[in-house]
């Protein structure tokens, strides 16, 4: 518990998650420079990607549309300082909900 002046990721930082925990990150804190260090220390992460952000396809995964999975890469961030912060390749998933219909 931190006071309302912490932000999140200054908190979630300083933690020490077991290894094969899957951290959740709200999409308004990226910090791409811990989110480097993540695989290292045996943890998962998952965000979404501000729809500005840059990056590259590698492989385009199969995709198991019966469980809603719209898309499965392999990508790389192409950003000038993004690439620099975090230049390991990351899953990007897409997923549809048939009942909300959102993606």
């Amino acid at each position: 518990m931190t006071d309302g002046k912490t932000h999140s990721i200054t908190a979630g930082r300083e933690m020490n998650f077991p290894k094969g925990s899957i951290v959740v990150v709200e999409k308004a804190y990226n910090n791409f420079e811990w989110y480097n260090t993540l695989p290292d220390k045996g943890f998962f992460f998952v965000t979404r990607l501000k729809s500005n952000a840059k990056y590259r396809i590698i492989e385009h995964r199969d995709i198991m549309k019966s469980k809603g999975i719209t898309s499965d890469q392999l990508i790389e961030f192409t950003g000038l300082q993004t690439a620099k912060k975090c230049p390991i390749q990351l899953r990007r998933m897409g997923y549809h909900d048939e009942k909300t219909g959102k993606h």
